[in-house]
């Protein structure tokens, strides 16, 4: 064609592209004035459609009829070898490798002897290797290139380090709690973002617990990202409607970028690829802002979490009041201490299990990574009978022996130590009673029994 591209098929349609792919063929048609039909690969018919979008082409229909028949006309005269120019070029296919996560691939048509260039696709990626045709490419400057003297295929070995857990697809997301403008003056906000009712949609300052307040990012660094909520379920996406940022049906992407306000880095920001159309949190809506300085503006930071509920379980019930719901950065450490469960109550973790699996305590304590929706189910056993017997006193009234705390701190819950414990020859040598609680700390409150048998 004059725009020196090549007609191939696509789909139902046909689109243009720099290089060769299907030879077209030529043949007499039964109609005495339109002589010709046009068929690509020797099978499909080029039609003219009314019925197909608008007169448009249509290439699936493959039955002579006043559609597909052509007069063919002579509207000038060219240099032959400026036409064949055009096949001067070669394909160059690009391979970005995001290691075993997933690879991207991307092919045009390159004039031979000219110089293809290519960079890091993304602020969150780092180039660890790039080869044409084998051969190792030098950067400078940001810039890989070489010349094209044949049909090449290169390959960019990348390192990811982004601010969420990506997904292949919606139905194996990783699931994340999102907050925007997380500073404002120098002072933290928590503005968390679900699926409103209506747009623009307003925010929390409560942690999301709800599928509503869920997101997931599908897609990579080259070709961008889909964002799903998991309310609005995967026909749904992330996208734009006049001025506010909703949730709708279509496959819209995003770009990705560092947001950094006077050189801070405050989260990343969305940029929706045209227009300068950035997600901004906009008077305590989510909105669009159309504006060059956004990626240097708090309000375009957004923060990205993994939900983490840790739920502690004594004697096969829970206990309330030590439940857990916070958040963790994808890909971070959460551990679960010991000494958290024994400020509460006198107790010690027994065992840890994360999504149904069970964890190896290291030093003690429970580390727990967090590369999705977490759920944490500790297993609590009694601190205190580890390590000596521990009763409860009972009078012959019926009565059970409390204590009045002579300081802030102790725990009067009943609850006590005996010191000392058998002695050779049988019997119990003489001990004291302390608080469970704050045995460790405090001196002995009063003399106490002889024998363990007295004290049932």
């Amino acid at each position: 064609m004059g725009a020196k591209k090549f007609v191939v098929k696509s789909g139902n349609n046909t689109k243009l592209v720099d290089l060769p792919e299907q030879p077209i063929t030529l043949e007499k048609t039964s109609d005495n004035n339109y002589v010709w039909s046009i068929k690509l690969n020797g099978t499909n018919m080029i039609n003219l459609s009314k019925g197909y979008n608008d007169y448009g082409i249509y290439t699936d229909y493959n039955t002579e009829d006043p559609g597909n028949r052509w007069l063919i006309y002579k509207v000038g005269t060219f240099d032959p070898a400026e036409a064949l120019a055009t096949f001067d070029k070669v394909y160059v296919t690009v391979n970005y490798v995001f290691g075993s996560r997933t690879t991207v691939t991307k092919t045009q048509g390159v004039a031979i002897g000219s110089t293809f260039t290519l960079s890091n696709p993304s602020t969150y990626t780092t180039v660890t290797s790039c080869t044409a045709g084998g051969s190792e490419l030098t950067e400078n400057g940001g810039v890989y290139s070489f010349t094209v003297n044949e049909a090449t295929t290169v390959t960019m070995n990348l390192d990811e380090a982004l601010p969420f857990t990506p997904s292949a697809d919606f139905n194996s997301a990783a699931w994340h709690v999102m907050r925007i403008r997380p500073v404002r003056n120098g002072n933290e906000e928590f503005n968390w973002i679900s699926k409103g009712e209506s747009a623009p949609y307003g925010f929390s300052s409560e942690l999301p617990t709800t599928d509503a307040g869920m997101w997931a990012f599908v897609g990579n660094p080259v070709d961008g990202f889909k964002i799903y909520n998991k309310a609005a379920g995967q026909e749904s996406t992330l996208g734009v409607n006049g001025s506010n940022v909703v949730l709708q049906s279509g496959n819209k992407t995003w770009t990705i970028g560092q947001c950094k306000e006077n050189g801070t880095l405050r989260g990343f920001y969305l940029y929706e690829g045209t227009a300068n159309n950035y997600v901004h949190e906009m008077g305590g809506k989510f909105q669009i802002w159309n504006n060059t300085s956004a990626p240097t503006d708090g309000g375009s930071a957004l923060v990205a979490y993994h939900p983490l509920t840790i739920t502690y379980m004594f004697e096969g019930e829970e206990v309330a009041a030590l439940k857990v719901n916070t958040y963790a950065a994808p890909g971070s450490v959460y551990t679960v201490t010991n000494t958290e469960a024994i400020v509460n109550d006198l107790k010690m973790i027994e065992s840890c299990q994360v999504n149904g699996a069970y964890v190896e305590a290291v030093n003690g304590d429970y580390p727990v990574t967090v590369n999705n929706v977490t759920t944490v189910v500790v297993t609590l056993k009694s601190s205190v009978s580890n390590v000596r017997p521990v009763y409860t006193l009972k009078s012959a009234a019926g009565t059970y022996l409390g204590l009045t705390p002579k300081a802030e701190g102790i725990v009067a819950d009943g609850v006590y130590t005996i010191s000392g414990g058998p002695v050779s020859g049988g019997g119990y040598e003489r001990g004291y009673m302390v608080a469970g609680q704050e045995y460790a700390d405090y001196p002995h409150l009063s003399a106490f029994c002889e024998y363990q048998d007295q004290c049932a």
